[in-house]
């Protein structure tokens, strides 16, 4: 028998919880604590919407499936200590979607026993707190170069920060760059240090116009351009070398203006 698979008397409860399930709007599912590597027996609709993940995919895992590279470890073992010690317990720890996508949980854990029939369960409550993870970064972020600027540190520097900040909350191969163009029009790098150096080194040979790139459009339009394929977008015709080279899908790019509103280079994804 499947580990996930239940006696016919816990099964009485679990359709109880699953008619409970059918109307609770936050995500949860329920794990059965009493087997090896506690796996998960039941699933709401909710949490298979935030997690993108049908049914038959999640019955039998464990909450680690759900775990990537942006996963803090010790906030999981933290986790799996909780569920062993059969306390109650909040988590806020990074997920990743069934499409890739990282997003922020916040897990309530809640044991349950059964004092009739001695069955335990433990029910994990989830909860998509990435806006507010997105807005609490952003204060921080603000907060941390205000203070560096007043220590010194490089414009360099402090724009790394931001693109790592907006990287966290994307897929793992996501990547930011920040260009300004030169007094002679070039592309220059101002942060980026996902992308390699080599891809540097091309763009600043590169001369801006409003057909170089999804950040060469951005620029001279002084508009956000998005561009969802560009291996065929018309902007990406003459630099179809750097796409096939550093394997590029689709790219985003907004304006970086100065006080005057006037484009001074482009923050790029």
């Amino acid at each position: 028998m499947p580990t996930h698979e239940i006696h016919e008397e816990k099964q009485v409860i679990i359709n109880g919880l699953r008619r409970l399930g059918m109307e609770f709007q936050t995500g949860f599912i329920v794990l059965n604590p009493e087997v090896k590597d506690h796996p998960i027996i039941y699933a709401n609709q909710s949490f298979l919407e935030m997690s993108g993940y049908e049914e038959e995919e999640v019955l039998g895992q464990n909450g680690r499936f759900m775990h990537g590279l942006k996963t803090d470890k010790q906030v999981g073992q933290e986790i799996r200590k909780c569920m062993e010690s059969k306390k109650a317990g909040i988590f806020e720890i990074v997920n990743y979607r069934k499409d890739g996508l990282p997003f922020w949980n916040e897990i309530t854990i809640q044991p349950i026993v059964m004092h009739e029939t001695g069955f335990t369960f433990t029910i994990m409550l989830q909860r998509n707190i990435s806006d507010r993870k997105r807005a609490e970064a952003l204060i921080n972020l603000q907060q941390q170069i205000y203070n560096d600027i007043g220590k010194g540190y490089l414009l360099s520097f402090l724009l790394q920060k931001a693109c790592d900040t907006v990287e966290s909350f994307f897929k793992d191969d996501t990547k930011c760059t920040v260009l300004f163009v030169n007094d002679a029009g070039y592309f220059q790098v101002g942060a980026g240090k996902s992308m390699p150096s080599e891809f540097h080194e091309k763009v600043e040979k590169i001369q801006s116009s409003p057909l170089t790139g999804t950040c060469g459009a951005a620029f001279h339009t002084n508009k956000t351009v998005i561009v969802e394929d560009m291996k065929v977008s018309p902007l990406w015709n003459g630099l179809q070398y750097l796409v096939e080279e550093h394997h590029l899908t689709s790219s985003w790019s907004v304006p970086i203006n100065d006080a005057d509103g006037r484009a001074i280079g482009t923050f790029g994804i």
